[in-house]
């Protein structure tokens, strides 16, 4: 069969990883031709990996996402009567990660099915809580056509007349949903390679997105050798656990030949820290490892209070025979007992300490912690000691926890950093849900700085905010070139002085303080939940007590103003419009289709918008356009806003 396989990359950065190497290397030998299709009009690094499998490369703006891509490789950069040569045209993005067996096997089991067009899944009919309805239809990541379809006039007019989508929702409902729908109402038969019916339902309100919620299960029973990144970045604890994801790492490392490194590089550098941690529960809890440390590691405690020597110098006196122990304050008089009984002491400003952190980028693990408040005064001393527990229990419990902590290092060179867990009763209980807390703008100027190469998010604060890691030491290289005004910002840095570094960062326990903690959590969950019922009724899951919280909030702000409009005419504005009691109208921005009405009420521009005082504005658009309306509601004096 002569077959013509486009494939499409997309980097916001313009880097090509390895991964998209061995997708092409097995590719290469499935197809007759093989154009691929760059979204970014430069390559940074990596071209030399597409030129030694692709016969064309195209580079392009990235404008209709990947159908966009595809359709101008279809028709303007080979054109019909180049694809005309075909028997099957194969279409495929960098979305995967994989095969996990040769593409050869997976082309064989198809080549003997009669279909005219097939995807690696199927996402069966659903029904969503919105009252979206979403098609039966084969997920366009990779869909293959055959001659008979790949020849049609109702092939090529789908691509003619197909437009450039400005939106990846329109992408879905436009192009990947339409897609299947209408060539199989024209009499064309299609199916995939992996066996999503075991899971369908035949209440189309129970279907789900299989590679996004059972990847492990989908990979190892269900014939489906690859691994879809896009989830990583999914919400998905509100509606289960993310044990899949843990396990297919597991899975790919041990008992495939793929080298899972090709996945760790791309995914280290493409997404956020935060959700790394989140879906992979890089939160280990470790038991004592009797080996003896290893002189390449170092604890560096900052001292900032009397009183603490008796508690520090307990859990020290075990490591300072073992490893380098470094005790630093801004006082001499706070290092006197330090000095008296023999340890390494430094005085240090806190502006100085990322320099001098910096100073220990040879060593392989380096203990960066410090000695919590004991002195006694309006909070009872008992919360200080137990803040000292949580934090010296899981980072230096003894000699055996830090030799556990080193052959964690060992068994996943991957991993850069390591926190303790929060710190969560008294008055730290506080501290949950305040994200960035204002400092988002700060740590982004000072990663600008230090040149920090990571992915930030203003909707995606730090997993941990944390004084207190265990950290590899090459990790600390880039210390060196933070400003001393920027030392404050540290803790909120590490996760991404380890994306820099090409690492993740997880969180480190120890057995005794894991169980109480988990207790602790649960008795603060469910007196959480009572509260929401209490105040606001019933609920069922996790994502209901939040909508139960949230609607209240619009409630409350639609009648506390008046006038109130909408800023928003699509999806989004259509969901809440019935959860909102006062309305007097909808918003668009400049140069934006507006019709005249929406939902029964009258639309206008911004540019037409007259509010007086006491008005507000409800954003019911997405995050990103949420970040580029604000700046233009503040421009025009518009402080009173509601962000959906």
């Amino acid at each position: 069969m002569k077959r013509l396989g486009i494939y499409l990359v997309y980097d916001d950065q313009g880097i090509v990883d390895r991964y998209i190497g061995h997708f092409l290397k097995e590719l290469r030998p499935c197809v007759s031709t093989l154009a691929v299709v760059c979204n970014m009009e430069t390559i940074v690094r990596g071209e030399d990996i597409l030129r030694q499998y692709a016969d064309h490369i195209f580079l392009r703006k990235n404008i209709g996402f990947d159908a966009g891509g595809f359709k101008d490789a279809i028709c303007s950069f080979l054109g019909w009567e180049k694809v005309r040569e075909y028997d099957e045209l194969v279409l495929a993005n960098d979305s995967t990660i994989g095969p996990f067996y040769p593409m050869r096997d997976i082309f064989s089991k198809m080549d003997g099915r009669p279909l005219d067009f097939w995807g690696l899944t199927i996402h069966d009919e659903k029904l969503h809580e919105s009252g979206f309805y979403a098609a039966r239809h084969v997920q366009s990541f990779f869909i293959a056509v055959r001659s008979r379809m790949l020849h049609s006039a109702e092939f090529q007019d789908f691509w003619e007349s197909m437009p450039y989508y400005s939106s990846f929702n329109s992408v879905i409902e436009e192009y990947e949903l339409r897609f299947t729908q209408r060539f199989a109402d024209l009499g064309y038969t299609y199916g995939s390679l992996a066996d999503t019916a075991a899971n369908d339902s035949e209440d189309p309100r129970g279907n789900f997105n299989q590679y996004a919620l059972i990847p492990y299960e989908l990979t190892k029973k269900r014939d489906f050798p690859f691994f879809k990144k896009a989830p990583i970045m999914y919400d998905l604890w509100a509606d289960q656990s993310q044990q899949e994801f843990r396990q297919l790492g597991d899975y790919i490392d041990r008992e495939t030949d793929y080298d899972v490194d090709l996945f760790w590089e791309n995914a280290i550098r493409r997404f956020n820290a935060a959700d790394l941690y989140r879906i992979f529960h890089f939160r280990y809890i470790l038991p004592p490892f009797r080996r003896a440390l290893s002189s390449r590691t170092a604890v560096v405690v900052f001292v900032s209070c009397a009183g603490s020597f008796e508690l520090v110098s307990l859990y020290l006196e075990g490591l300072r025979t073992s490893c380098r122990v470094a005790v630093c304050a801004g006082e001499e008089d706070l290092l006197n007992e330090y000095r008296a009984s023999g340890y390494e002491c430094a005085v240090l400003s806190p502006g100085d300490r990322p320099a001098f952190l910096a100073g220990y980028a040879d060593y392989d693990f380096v203990c960066v912690i410090h000695a919590a408040d004991l002195a006694p005064g309006a909070q009872a001393t008992s919360i200080g000691k137990s803040h000292f527990y949580g934090i010296w229990e899981n980072l230096l419990k003894s000699p055996e926890h830090a030799a556990a902590v080193e052959e964690l290092f060992d068994r996943e060179p991957r991993l850069g950093v390591l926190a303790g867990p929060s710190i969560l009763f008294g008055p730290y209980f506080g501290g949950l849900g305040k994200g960035w807390d204002g400092r988002y703008g700060p740590v982004c100027r000072a990663a600008e700085k230090m040149d920090l190469h990571c992915r930030l998010a203003e909707d995606k604060p730090p997993y941990q905010t944390a004084e207190n890691v265990w950290v590899r030491g090459s990790v600390l290289a880039k210390l060196s070139r933070m400003d001393p005004e920027d030392a404050p910002l540290l803790p909120d840095l590490w996760s991404y002085l380890a994306q820099d570094a090409g690492y993740y960062s997880g969180v480190v326990e120890s057995p005794e303080f894991a169980s109480m903690n988990e207790a602790n959590l649960q008795w603060y969950l469910d007196r959480t939940a009572r509260c929401v019922r209490a105040q606001y009724g019933a609920f069922e899951t996790f994502p209901d007590m939040q909508m139960l919280l949230f609607l209240n909030s619009l409630r409350a702000f639609s009648t506390d103003h008046a006038p109130v409009y909408i800023y928003g005419v699509g999806l989004v504005a259509k969901y809440y419009e019935p959860h909102i009691p006062r309305k007097d109208g909808f918003i668009v921005s400049d140069g934006q289709p507006k019709p005249e009405e929406f939902c029964g009420y009258p639309v206008q521009y911004l540019s037409e918008l007259q509010l007086p005082e006491g008005g507000g504005i409800i954003l019911c658009l997405n995050e990103k356009n949420q970040r580029e309306v604000l700046p233009l509601l503040k421009e025009r004096g518009i402080d009173e806003i509601f962000c959906v």
